[in-house]
């Protein structure tokens, strides 16, 4: 059985790597999220585990209405979606992807005046998509920004990677 499942599980990577990457990007109507995408429809691969993989389909949600407009082999779904929703965010999982980048929050001096919106949007929306993430049989990777919020202050001009969290407002201990 396990040498069976071994076999499907190989086919099954030969058939993604023909196919390409399922990509889904959160935030995806805001600054970064619209930059990321055009750079991914630019060069239609992304480069994981010392290998380029094709991109098949990018899966672009937001809060509020996309606007932008893309031109592209790639297939592009566009989706208004309120992830911090549980059911509305396990909708999004119904199939499944090889690559999440999640980019929407609340920023910094919006989430300072709204606390409630900010941990809303920046813990529970971040649980929501990791949750749905770990419910699916292979997500190869989660990427999710930080802030330097995260650091608090006295920063020296090159932050290490052991450098200690230590945030000042609710917004940095979110992120």
């Amino acid at each position: 059985n396990n040498r069976r499942r071994s076999v499907l599980d190989y086919g099954l990577s030969i058939v993604k790597e023909k196919i390409g990457l399922r990509i889904l990007i959160t935030g995806a109507g805001g600054f970064i999220g619209a930059l990321l995408t055009e750079r991914l429809l630019e060069q239609k691969k992304l480069h994981l585990d010392k290998k380029e993989h094709d991109i098949s389909e990018l899966v672009l949600i937001d809060q509020f209405p996309i606007k932008q407009e893309y031109n592209s082999a790639i297939q592009i779904q566009k989706k208004c979606i309120d992830i911090s929703d549980k059911e509305k965010c396990n909708e999004i999982f119904k199939r499944e992807f090889d690559v999440i980048f999640h980019l929407a929050a609340v920023v910094s001096s919006h989430a300072e005046q709204d606390f409630d919106l900010g941990y809303l949007v920046n813990v529970d929306a971040t649980k929501n998509l990791l949750e749905g993430a770990r419910r699916q049989e292979k997500v190869s990777r989660f990427f999710m920004t930080s802030s330097v919020a995260v650091f608090g202050l006295d920063l020296p001009e090159e932050i290490p990677d052991k450098f200690p969290a230590l945030p000042l407002s609710s917004y940095g201990a979110q992120k």
